[in-house]
């Protein structure tokens, strides 16, 4: 009965067009616009991303054999177009005075609502590469895209309703002061493989909430997932807010 069993979860896997490899092109975010790159480029070097695993039966042997997948392509930035997407961060920061950062915390607390609902469009697309890129099975991969929205939408509404992070004035003894927080910089956030969406956004929501800018460094291994999400970031944050690198130059 389990091995009857086994056949009827493979032959229904077959039909299940979660079991079909996805395939993604190779992007990159340059200041407020998303560039495909497709297969080929001369601009960018690209490498292939594998995942597991795609499976084939030997009708005489009645073996089951399993391999990678080619499911994408990343781009490799050299040391000289990292470069240049730090001045693209250093200019959207411009010493405190950018647009992010000097934009209200009410707008920016809207900014972020708006491209989380950007990115819950692309959750089928971003949960099916999660499954084939680092091996989640569907329901952690559902629940790790979830569980990101949700810490993300919690932040916000810590900081819509809290007023430690309101500006106004306050007096201590006798000083009265206007006290407005105030963005640190630039940051760099690198994702790891394993939860390379949890980890990463939960990072990079607060930072940004907060009007800081940033520099995604996408994980070598869980990358994909991260290119279904440059539309939402040109769609919704000023150019520059938000940049990726990726490779390891």
């Amino acid at each position: 009965e389990k091995i009857q069993h086994a056949f009827a979860e493979e032959k229904s896997c077959e039909s299940d067009p979660k079991s079909i490899p996805p395939y993604t092109t190779a992007r990159v975010l340059v200041m407020d616009k998303v560039k495909d790159l497709g297969d080929e480029s001369e601009e960018y070097a690209l490498s292939d991303v594998y995942g597991c695993c795609e499976s084939s039966k030997n009708e005489e042997t009645n073996e089951t054999t399993f391999s990678q997948a080619n499911i994408g392509k990343m781009p490799q930035f050299t040391e000289d177009q990292g470069l240049e997407v730090l001045k693209v961060a250093k200019k959207a920061w411009n010493g405190g005075s950018g647009t992010w950062p000097q934009m209200s915390l009410q707008q920016r607390l809207e900014a972020i609502e708006n491209f989380l609902n950007e990115v819950q469009k692309s959750r089928e697309e971003i949960v099916h590469t999660l499954m084939w890129e680092i091996g989640k099975n569907k329901p952690d991969a559902e629940s790790e895209f979830d569980r990101t929205m949700q810490f993300a939408r919690k932040a916000i509404a810590i900081v819509r309703s809290s007023s430690e992070y309101s500006s106004g004035w306050q007096t201590i003894g006798s000083v009265k002061a206007f006290v407005r927080r105030a963005a640190i910089g630039i940051f760099v956030a690198l994702g790891p493989y394993n939860y390379p969406l949890n980890e990463t956004y939960a990072t990079i929501i607060p930072a940004l909430l907060m009007g800081n800018i940033i520099i995604l460094k996408v994980p070598t291994v869980g990358g994909l997932a991260h290119l279904y999400t440059m539309e939402a970031f040109t769609k919704t944050l000023p150019p520059g807010v938000v940049t990726m690198i990726s490779g390891s130059a």
